[in-house]
This record gives structure tokens, C-alpha cells and sequence, in this order.
């Protein structure tokens, strides 16, 4: 996989500048995400069934990108091995990657096109403070436009403040279809302020939630000397890695 990657401007949030960090480090390459693509790749099938997934905070893409082309494999195996009917109606497969940063977006469009998955993949400006949290027919753009939900939503580091908590788990529910998935990955509160009201949020809205740590459940995403390349990384960090599911009405 080739990415470009935005240079970071902070390197360590704090109480202070959390603000900022959500508008400057939108770009960079976070341990969370690196760690939900090794999971995905060892849990592929949580992919096979999706229409739609969404990528919120995707920042350079890795998660997303990632999605996009085990999805374009997956459907091209199943195509040769002629599983899938000349005569199946079922939708195209669609992989959006969002952000709510346009420098962030432009150099998405950039990593799609690197990645050659044009034709399944596009971007979306995406705002967790638009999102009301309340709504079963999909999330608005940052132009306004509403916008179908989707089977699977996938998330790293996308908390930095304790709002951000707030209106990640309003847009996860907005987002997801009845019965959809998401699956996220985030530092602790110790290097992410907020995430421990992320759990709360999420019950708040009426999402359905487990998590675990990732260090004690699947020890080897967090091995490997490329953690250490990626923004912030540091031995013995905590990440936490939760599913949440939206109930069927």
C-alpha cells in the first residue's frame, strides 16, 4: 500500500492544546491505525458482507484504503470462483473515507488514486459537531447533503477531547444502519483525552458496546518495530479496541 502522508505540526496533545490537535494531526499515521489494519486483516470476514463502509477520521487513509482493497479482492475471488450470479442485483460495493480537514480530504483523493481503487472508494467531508445523534436515515456531509448509512464504520484515534467523545458516538449512530457495525481503536485517556467518556457516549445514544484492551487480547497487533514510526507511539501505551453494534428497531 503507498500513502502520502501529511506532516505533523504537535506531537503530544494536552489539556491545553486539544483543541488544535483535532485540526493539525487530522493527517498523520496514529498507532490506533495501523493496529485496526493488522486486526482487519486477521478478521476479514466483518468486510464480506459490507455495502458500505465508512471510514470517520481517516486522516492519510490506512484503515479505509485498506477496506477498499480486501473488498476489491474479495469480490474478484468470488467472481472467479463463480460463486457470485451473472445475474446478482446486489449494490456495488462503496468505501468512503472522511474527514472533516480539506487538506486532509485532497490528499485522500491523492492515496485513492495511488492505490488504484477509484472505482469503489471516494471521500466525504464528515463532521462528528454536525451530527445530531438521533436520526435512522444516515449522516450529512459538511456541504449538507444527507447520506445513506452504511453496513460497517471503521475508526482510529478519533478522539482527542472529551466533546469529540460526545459527537464521534453521535455520528456512529446517525451513520450506521440498524443492525450495522463499527469497530474503533484508540489510545487510553492517558495519551487521548476523552476516551473514557467514549464508552458512556456511546450508551447515551443507544449503541450497544464491548471493548477490550488490545495489549491483553491480541498482543502481536502491537508488536513489530513500525509502531514505533507512527505518531505519538511509545512502549507499554494502552489502546483499546471497541465494538459497538446499532440495534435493529
Amino acid at each position: 500500500m503507498r500513502l502520502f502522508i501529511v506532516a505533523r505540526t504537535v506531537s503530544h496533545p494536552t489539556p491545553q492544546n486539544a483543541s488544535i490537535v483535532r485540526l493539525l494531526l487530522s493527517p498523520v499515521m496514529w498507532p490506533s491505525a495501523v493496529v485496526l489494519s493488522r486486526w482487519l486483516i486477521s478478521n476479514s470476514s466483518v468486510l464480506s458482507k459490507a455495502n458500505r463502509i465508512l471510514e470517520i477520521g481517516a486522516g492519510c487513509g490506512l484503515v479505509g484504503l485498506l477496506a477498499a482493497r480486501m473488498t476489491k479482492k474479495q469480490r474478484a475471488l468470488t467472481t472467479l470462483d463463480g460463486s457470485a450470479s451473472t445475474n446478482d442485483d446486489s449494490p456495488p460495493c462503496e468505501v468512503i473515507l472522511s474527514d472533516f480537514n480539506h487538506t486532509v480530504l485532497e490528499n485522500l483523493e491523492r492515496n485513492i488514486a495511488l492505490n488504484e481503487v477509484e472505482n469503489l472508494c471516494r471521500t466525504a467531508g464528515l463532521d462528528f459537531y454536525q451530527q445530531p445523534g438521533t436520526t435512522q436515515i444516515g449522516w450529512k456531509d459538511m456541504e449538507g447533503h444527507s447520506q445513506s448509512p452504511v453496513d460497517v464504520i471503521l475508526a482510529a484515534d478519533m478522539i482527542c477531547q472529551p466533546s469529540d467523545a460526545l459527537y464521534a458516538a453521535n455520528t456512529i449512530y446517525d451513520a450506521l444502519k440498524p443492525g450495522g457495525r463499527a469497530y474503533v481503536v484508540c489510545a487510553d485517556a492517558a495519551h487521548r483525552f476523552g476516551v473514557d467518556h467514549f464508552e458512556r457516549e456511546c450508551s447515551r445514544v443507544g449503541l450497544q458496546l464491548k471493548s477490550c484492551s488490545v495489549g491483553d487480547h491480541y498482543p502481536s497487533l502491537v508488536q513489530g518495530d513500525d509502531m514505533h514510526k507512527t505518531a505519538g507511539f511509545i512502549d507499554g501505551m494502552n489502546l483499546t479496541m471497541f465494538f459497538i453494534e446499532k440495534p435493529n428497531q
